[in-house]
């Protein structure tokens, strides 16, 4: 999901074909049917999209490992009748992110078979300034590229597997496509145990980078966070956002607004004999204090809330996950067909299996 300043885009798969709504500030669904982008070939259930403030950029896997990119008008608009080949034939992408900044589009994504952290400019016509990428981390079995912009430089975040160990990376990447810094090391997994999922936002001031920890990954892991300054230097350790005994946190997103972050996760434990996940978040301040324990329950009435993402529109953050109200009995059969979401609360809106919420700046919900 991203933001262009009047109104968000939100993505979701059925089947094969990618599909995008709008929604208006005051969660009103512009699109309530939803629009096809295009047939992808592709079961990757995270594509990626950012705004340049009037349209939006939306890239995934395509077909035969390509990397490819599709942008949409403001008003919905698919304006390219083509997806755009960003990198051909790179066998086990790993997810890509987007960011924006200085004009241009700025892709990451982690590419077989040496798993480098590779990187490719756009620009909002669509051209493609690095046919195929450009090389951000030298190799050395790199996954979970992410990528912010501090208002001069890209800032690109990523773990690596060193010894069996995992180790948090990053990099300065310049608008003009040059690698300014890095790959530099920020923690690693020797001391820290597991490390996954590095998100990161720019508050002004500092990056924020959220990570999972904890051993087995997913099973009983934890969210942290490190912030980190213009320069790329830690401030201090990483700080608990949930530690919550007996659920894992996994996160899916964080925005910023006002100086401070809100962090996203997927929180899950074991109910029974089955998981339980529910969409979860915290604001966290500028100086690193967590200011909603254990947590903010983003939306309570569903079963099973997955997948999310968040985005801030100057006044409020809109929350989007898939909502499973049935449970893990009918996820499978539910993820085959096309389905509208039951709601039974006024701070939801639903398409198919995506629903959303307004989460109020200071607290509570809208």
């Amino acid at each position: 999901m991203a933001w262009n300043g009047k109104v968000y885009l939100v993505l979701w798969h059925e089947l094969d074909m990618l599909y995008g709504a709008r929604a208006e500030p005051d969660g009103t669904v512009l699109d309530p049917d939803g629009f096809p982008i295009d047939v992808f070939n592709s079961i990757d259930l995270h594509p990626a999209i950012a705004s340049d403030g009037e349209n939006f950029l939306v890239v995934q896997a395509g077909q035969n490992g390509d990397l490819v990119g599709v942008r949409i008008g403001g008003d919905g608009t698919v304006l390219d009748s083509n997806p755009i080949t960003i990198s051909s034939g790179a066998s086990g992408l790993g997810i890509p992110q987007i960011g924006w900044g200085a004009g241009v589009y700025t892709v990451v994504w982690a590419e077989a078979p040496n798993q480098a952290i590779r990187g490719a400019r756009m620009t909002p016509d669509g051209l493609l300034l690095d046919p195929g990428g450009f090389n951000i981390s030298g190799g050395g079995a790199d996954v979970d590229a992410f990528i912010d912009f501090d208002g001069q430089n890209f800032y690109v975040t990523w773990t690596r597997d060193v010894g069996g160990n995992d180790v948090l990376m990053a990099s300065h990447v310049t608008p003009g496509g040059q690698v300014a810094s890095g790959p530099m090391t920020l923690l690693s997994g020797s001391s820290f145990g597991i490390i996954a999922l590095p998100h990161v936002a720019w508050n002004g001031t500092h990056h924020l980078i959220t990570i999972t920890t904890g051993e087995p990954l997913f099973s009983n892991s934890d969210l942290y966070a490190l912030r980190v300054d213009v320069d790329g230097v830690p401030i201090e350790m990483p700080f608990p956002v949930s530690t919550i005994e007996g659920e894992s946190a996994m996160p899916f997103g964080v925005a910023t607004v006002d100086g401070q972050w809100f962090v996203q996760w997927e929180g899950s434990e074991i109910i029974g004999s089955s998981f339980h996940y529910d969409t979860e978040g915290s604001r966290v301040a500028a100086d690193g204090d967590v200011l909603d324990q254990p947590h903010l329950e983003v939306a309570t009435n569903a079963a099973w809330q997955l997948s999310s993402a968040c985005a801030f529109d100057g006044t409020n953050f809109l929350c989007v996950f898939d909502d499973e109200r049935e449970g893990p009995n009918n996820y499978h059969e539910k993820r085959k067909v096309t389905s509208m979401a039951t709601v039974s609360s006024i701070c939801w809106m639903s398409h198919r299996l995506c629903n959303c919420c307004l989460v109020n700046e200071l607290h509570g919900f809208n």
